[in-house]
């Protein structure tokens, strides 16, 4: 481990975009980044680098008050594990199995040649053709990229991914689809098994960057364990590239041998991050597959989340993901996309919503971006806003800075004053501080006052204590 290259390496661009822009919780300013990265490389040296405790714990929204705690790090913590992620990446985001997705590496190399895969299945089906594109469809505009600092990159993943799922509804038209999600998987993940995959994959010129990782995430929440190691889970930090990466290698050799016993049984198996997707011939042999996935799983230390177990017909899963919907709000010249039609999908949305993924969040994104370009409205336009004032809003904690500013953007004055006055009305009654966040990064970039939010922040990390351990 070099200063030249360790500096070098923390100095991305991207990465520091990222400390400035789209973290919750604003970090320090550094005025000289070389010196900073000097003096923590000396740290890591002399072998008096230990992580520090979080500067903060985000709360997420699981379900009634369950909690999925987010640390966010130190710029000095958050800096070695970017570092260290980034020197792995060539030995771990590599050797991936055909229909596995979310592993590209912070460079991009891994996600090309997932492009590469997705590019070379299209032969084998018939595509639709809309205007000179080529597609199953599409969620954002100009999705592709090939770096995951890109806020854009986990769209384009996704809609890899799902446009696999898309074409592979056509080879199993009679028959089953299983989604299958893994029990509290970042926290599940084994230390020493992850420490035994990469010291069997990685060259040995880089075992000391294996243990630099390796100590950052036993150590990382000492203060919490009584300065105990650690010896499961890896940290959903709000960075979240670097635990991505590592999560993604630690199921590979799962990965394998489940996508072999499934092409086996003629069936197909995908995988993004901890949803799965297994598609098979009848239910019966849904069942053998998911059963076999389970004991495989098993060997990693991990299990399937029982109540998160889906089972659909081709159908069913097709409406699901609202794949035809899609198709038809994806004329890359939103303003083209037909009154009438984005009358019947704004219907579509707001009557089945509930039995879509997720609430149907992708769909109404779309729904939202083309409102914000076409001209003129459908006759229900009223009426969707309406419902995402009024109840969408207020329900979903999940919902991000740019979702709401590009809400805010559709809305006539009346409505956004309405919106504004929803928002304000529940944080006194949000217990969710990464909501509340991103809230605030909302309110700021529309300039209006964020005091009653900060307070609300200030009272929960009262109310939380994360700091202390008793």
């Amino acid at each position: 481990m070099g200063k030249k290259e360790f500096i070098n390496i923390c100095k991305d661009r991207k990465f520091w975009q990222w400390v400035k822009k789209n973290a919750p919780k604003a970090y320090p300013v550094v005025p000289d980044k070389d010196r900073f990265l000097f003096e923590l490389y000396k740290k890591i040296i002399n072998r008096t680098y230990y992580p520090a405790p979080p500067q903060e714990y985000m709360t997420i929204n699981k379900g009634f008050g369950i909690l999925r705690i987010v640390p966010a790090f130190s710029l000095e913590d958050l800096c070695v594990y970017y570092f260290c992620a980034r020197k792995l990446e060539r030995y771990i985001a590599v050797n991936r199995v055909d229909g596995t997705f979310g592993g590209f590496g912070l460079s991009g190399k891994l996600r090309q040649i997932e492009e590469r895969e997705v590019v070379e299945s299209k032969g084998k089906f018939n595509i639709v053709n809309i205007g000179e594109d080529q597609y199953a469809f599409k969620e954002i505009d100009g999705y592709m990229t090939l770096s995951s600092l890109n806020p854009k990159a986990w769209f384009a993943e996704w809609s890899d991914f799902t446009n696999k799922l898309y074409f592979t509804c056509s080879e199993y038209k009679d028959g089953f689809v299983a989604e299958l999600d893994i029990s509290n998987f970042y926290d599940s993940i084994q230390l020493d098994s992850l420490e035994y995959k990469l010291r069997k994959y990685v060259h040995h010129s880089c075992n000391d960057v294996i243990y630099l990782v390796c100590h950052f995430l036993r150590f990382w929440n000492r203060h919490i364990n009584f300065y105990r190691q650690q010896g499961s889970g890896i940290p959903q930090d709000t960075f979240g590239e670097c635990s991505r990466i590592l999560a993604n290698f630690y199921l590979q050799s799962y990965d394998k041998r489940i996508s072999e016993f499934c092409k086996s049984k003629g069936a197909r198996f995908f995988r993004y991050a901890d949803d799965q997707i297994i598609f098979a011939s009848s239910r019966e042999l849904l069942e053998e597959i998911v059963a076999k996935a389970s004991s495989l799983l098993m060997r990693e230390g991990l299990n399937f989340n029982q109540k998160k177990i889906k089972v659909f017909t081709i159908k069913d899963f097709k409406m699901y993901y609202a794949f035809d919907n899609f198709l038809k709000l994806a004329n890359k010249d939103v303003k083209k996309i037909d009154t009438v039609v984005l009358e019947k999908q704004i219907k579509f949305y707001i009557k089945n919503k509930d039995k879509l993924k997720k609430g149907g969040l992708s769909l109404l994104r779309r729904l939202i971006s083309v409102l914000s370009s076409v001209e003129k409205k459908p006759n229900n336009f009223i009426e969707l806003k309406r419902y995402i004032i009024r109840e969408f809003i207020p329900k979903n904690y999940s919902i991000s800075t740019p979702d709401l500013n590009k809400i805010y953007e559709i809305l006539n004055k009346a409505e956004k004053a309405e919106m504004i006055k929803q928002i304000n009305r529940d944080i006194d009654s949000s217990w969710y501080t990464n909501h509340l966040y991103c809230l605030k990064l909302f309110f700021k970039s529309q300039k209006i006052p964020v005091r009653r939010i900060t307070t609300r922040i200030t009272y929960l990390k009262r109310f939380y204590n994360f700091e202390k351990s008793h």
